[in-house]
This record gives C-alpha cells, structure tokens and sequence, in this order.
C-alpha cells in the first residue's frame, strides 16, 4: 500500500494505481474500473489503512 503513494514533481504525495468508489452491478465492473491518480477519496483511505499499520 505504501508503494503506491510517490512523490509528484510539485513534492506532493500522489496515490497510484487508485479506482474512484462506486457500487457497481458486478465483481468484474468493480475491479475493472479505470485506474485513477490520487482520487480524493484514496486520500481517505490511505490515511485510515496506514494509520492501522503503525499500532
């Protein structure tokens, strides 16, 4: 997870390879929604799963 989050040539924080949430009608629409680079609502997610990873 930690991979996915580099440095942009601005010296923010981008998030990689991120899809933007959404309820889709199936599994394959779900994992096949386009890629995405820092999504706003990655940030959300990022801060909460990382934050678990330092207890």
């Amino acid at each position: 997870m930690v991979k996915k989050a580099v440095y942009n040539a601005n010296g923010f924080i981008d998030l990689l390879d991120c899809s933007s949430i959404g309820i889709q009608n199936n599994y394959t629409s779900y994992i096949n929604q386009p890629k995405e680079v820092s999504p706003f609502a990655a940030f959300g997610s990022f801060i909460l799963g990382t934050s678990i990873m330092e207890f």
